[in-house]
């Protein structure tokens, strides 16, 4: 994928432009680069683009793979203060019956 493909996407994802996200992933240019792909998800995390979300979701995308430095959607979500994608995540990837608090920072789910 060259960077003005890669540039569409991100703007895509970050104005929820849902026919180009939909014509990446129909045509595998989207699933076809991991990194591209976690890209995607921050911004339309960070922009709260849930319809962007939801239809990844709905295509088999987990939220659960961390980015190349090891960061989650979730843990990033919790770290930029994003109430809105904590929620999201908690109710979509990360069911609270089998959420793992670990080191007790069971604050966050407050």
């Amino acid at each position: 994928m060259d960077a003005i493909d890669q540039l569409s996407l991100e703007t895509a994802a970050y104005d929820g432009n849902m026919e180009i996200i939909k014509n990446a992933v129909e045509t595998g240019r989207l699933l076809s680069y991991p990194e591209v792909l976690m890209r995607i998800i921050e911004i339309a995390f960070g922009e709260n683009q849930f319809s962007v979300l939801n239809y990844l979701s709905s295509v088999g995308v987990s939220f659960l793979r961390p980015n190349g430095y090891g960061v989650t959607p979730l843990a990033g979500a919790v770290w930029g203060a994003n109430v809105e994608a904590v929620k999201y995540l908690l109710k979509k990837a990360y069911p609270l019956a089998n959420l793992i608090v670990k080191e007790n920072h069971s604050y966050l789910l407050r």
